[in-house]
């Protein structure tokens, strides 16, 4: 009884435990990245030894944490990443394989070719592994600059470490699959059943444009994919008023501004609907945790903003 109580549990929290994950991770990117280029060290050695700093670190304090003593949390574990996959709904998860298969080949056999990745998408990365920095340099083309550059720092991680552009275009694609675990869990908070979550994840996999998006350089997709995040965090707080959905919110929103300025847009019904739920909620301790989103969002930006001011 006890193990199928943990199981149940994992199941019902992987979605919202990925979702974490993926912010922490893009926030560590980005940070990697300006402590680097503060000392020109933006290279392949440097961010392999960051990298892999950082996993030894993690596995350190799983193993801590855990101590694989107990047999019934390994089992969990594992068969906690089998079931979602089970269930009444065959040909939604063939469909969703599908697109992800096909554009997975097409983002792989493809090397960036449209004509912003061509005039500064890919030309910024090669600058910056150039300089070993992501400082401004001497250019006739400001789109090299001064747009938000978030997702060129992830091609750029991926050019470092190897050594070609064979990945660049597979952060658009991450960006199609972790949109479609964000709306499906956004779903199941909202009060869908399988059956709907399902449906959400068939419908946001069949965007045409989307699909387009995911085999390109374009940085569409991913600040549609913070936006997910920014959405769930944003229904996740509005539930339970939890210092860690405040902040998984504050990292979405950072980082979907610094990847695409129309997140700015689409964001502010998102905190304003979050600040009307908070008012009318009144407790003091709401509204500190709140202050967690704008200083998020101030620490991601930061370097950017000041450069581009400079």
């Amino acid at each position: 009884m006890r193990l199928l109580y943990l199981n149940s549990i994992k199941i019902e929290n992987w979605r919202k435990t990925f979702i974490y994950g993926v912010s922490v991770w893009a926030f560590l990117l980005l940070e990697i990245t300006e402590a680097l280029s503060a000392f020109r060290g933006l290279n392949t050695r440097g961010v392999a030894i960051a990298w892999g700093l950082l996993a030894f670190v993690v596995l350190f304090a799983v193993v801590r944490k855990n101590n694989f003593k107990n047999v019934s949390q390994v089992e969990v574990a594992h068969t906690s990443l089998r079931r979602p996959f089970r269930g009444s709904a065959p040909w939604e998860l063939s469909f969703i394989v599908l697109v992800l298969s096909v554009t997975a080949v097409l983002s792989w056999i493809s090397p960036p070719n449209t004509f912003d990745s061509m005039t500064y998408h890919m030309s910024r990365v090669m600058h910056w592994v150039q300089n070993q920095s992501i400082s401004f340099y001497p250019t006739t083309i400001l789109r090299q600059l001064l747009p938000a550059p978030w997702a060129e720092y992830a091609i750029l991680h991926l050019q470092l470490l190897s050594g070609s552009d064979r990945y660049a275009n597979f952060v658009q694609w991450f960006s199609l699959l972790i949109s479609l675990v964000g709306v499906s869990a956004i779903a199941a908070e909202l009060g869908a059943k399988a059956q709907g979550q399902w449906w959400a994840a068939v419908l946001c996999a069949s965007i045409p444009m989307g699909i387009m998006q995911a085999t390109s350089t374009q940085t569409d997709y991913a600040v549609a994919m913070w936006l997910v995040c920014l959405v769930y965090a944003c229904v996740l707080f509005i539930k339970t008023s939890t210092l860690n959905s405040a902040a998984v919110a504050g990292l979405a929103l950072g980082l979907a501004c610094l990847t695409k300025p129309t997140a700015y847009i689409f964001a502010t019904p998102l905190l304003l609907w979050l600040g009307l739920d908070s008012l009318f909620k009144k407790p003091a301790k709401i509204w500190v945790q709140l202050l967690v989103i704008p200083f998020a969002f101030l620490l991601i930006n930061a370097g950017h903003f000041y450069r581009s001011y400079e």
